[in-house]
Parts: C-alpha cells; sequence; structure tokens
C-alpha cells in the first residue's frame, strides 16, 4: 500500500484526543487520559524504560566483577596467589619464643660416679664364629620345566 497516504502521528494524536473527549461527554479526566496514552505511546515506553535502566544498571566506569583473571597472567603471579590462599586457610601455628642466649655446657655427670669403676664396652664380632653358608641344589618336579611358558600362555589366551 505504498499508493495510499498514511496519517500524520499528529492527526492521529488529535483524531484520538476528539474520540476521547466524545466518550466522556464534555468532562475531561486528565490522569486517565495520561495512563491510556502512556500505555499506547511506544516512544514514551521506550523513553520510561531507559530511564528505569538507567536507574538500575551499573555504569561503565564502575567495576562489575572482582576477582577476574586475565588470561595473560603471569604463570609465577597465579601460584604465588593461589599459595597465598592456601596460607590463609591454615591455622595459625604457635612459635616458640627464641632463646635470649645459647645455653651453656650441662652438668658433668662424671662427679657422681667413681672413675674407677667406669669401663667401655664394645661389642666383638667376628665372622668365625657363623657357620659357613652351603648352596644345595634343588631338584625341581620335570612338570615345572615349561610351567613359566604355559602360564603365559594363558594370560595372553
Amino acid at each position: 500500500d505504498l499508493g495510499t497516504p498514511a496519517q500524520q502521528s499528529s492527526l492521529a494524536l488529535s483524531l484520538e484526543l476528539q474520540a476521547a473527549r466524545a466518550a466522556v461527554g464534555g468532562q475531561f479526566d486528565a490522569a486517565k487520559a495520561v495512563e491510556e496514552q502512556l500505555r499506547k505511546s511506544f516512544q514514551t515506553r521506550c523513553g520510561l524504560e531507559e530511564s528505569v535502566a538507567e536507574g538500575l544498571n551499573v555504569p561503565r566506569s564502575k567495576r562489575l566483577f572482582r576477582d577476574l583473571v586475565s588470561l595473560q597472567v603471569p604463570e609465577e603471579q597465579v601460584l604465588n596467589a593461589a599459595l597465598r590462599e592456601k596460607l590463609a586457610l591454615l591455622p595459625p601455628q604457635a612459635r616458640a619464643p627464641l632463646p635470649k642466649e645459647p645455653p651453656g655446657p650441662g652438668p658433668d655427670m662424671t662427679i657422681l660416679c667413681d672413675p674407677d669403676t667406669l669401663f667401655y664396652e664394645s661389642p666383638h664380632l667376628t665372622l668365625e664364629g657363623l657357620p659357613p653358608l652351603r648352596l644345595q641344589l634343588r631338584t625341581r618336579p620335570s612338570e615345572d620345566t615349561f610351567l613359566m611358558h604355559r602360564t603365559l600362555r594363558r594370560w595372553e589366551a
């Protein structure tokens, strides 16, 4: 229908207003007309949706997410961060206080003993006391000759 002219939006709006006045009978309810116009008007609805979206959406300058990992992060940096996270999960370890001065030599225990009764013992082991090892050949049954061959055949089957 390219040959037939379409009504302009202002003309269509004036026709709607005249129809609304005729339906009411001379009394015009402005609030009701605005509500109805907002429901019907595409441009008004789009404008309202944009303003609501601006209020609800986060501006681009604000960071939306935390802890995003870049694809170009060095491997060492990732490993160090993972190590720090694992160490944070460990319970704190109690550390012993450092000694202020190194301990001196302990007491001499030989003052409690008589030097004449102190003896030093060392074990006296020789190989002469052990019996010599005897190697003896043991005969095997003849059926064990090809036992390994038969076992391998069973495993392959």
